[in-house]
């Protein structure tokens, strides 16, 4: 589908996509970061425009998982859970990445193989 206009005109400088769901970009100066399922506060104080750069291109390795604390129910008895939940992933089952890792093709495309 389409963008929608998230910055009520404003010009985006950069922009970072890992995933569906999952990018940054720096608009005015700062930094607004998007991760469906990641808390508010990881995504606040842990992730960074520049560490999706890096995951996206592969710079080096990173630490991409982060604790994630919930509140969960199990037969109506509320228990305090502790897991650890991947932050900064490149991998997208719906896409083919093209070797420039900036482009890409849906699978079953026709330049594909």
């Amino acid at each position: 589908g389409l963008f929608s206009d998230e910055t009520k005109g404003a010009i985006m400088t950069d922009f970072c996509a890992l995933r569906a769901k999952s990018y940054s970009f720096i608009l005015a100066g700062k930094e607004k970061i998007k991760a469906k399922g990641i808390r508010k506060h990881v995504v606040d104080n842990h992730m960074t425009f520049d560490d999706h750069k890096k995951c996206l291109f592969g710079v080096e390795k990173m630490d991409v998982n982060r604790e994630n604390v919930s509140i969960r129910s199990f037969k109506h008895e509320l228990m305090t859970i502790k897991t650890n939940k991947l932050t900064l992933n490149n991998f997208d089952d719906k896409r083919v990445i093209l070797e420039d890792k900036i482009h890409t093709l849906a699978h079953g495309h026709y330049r594909i193989g």
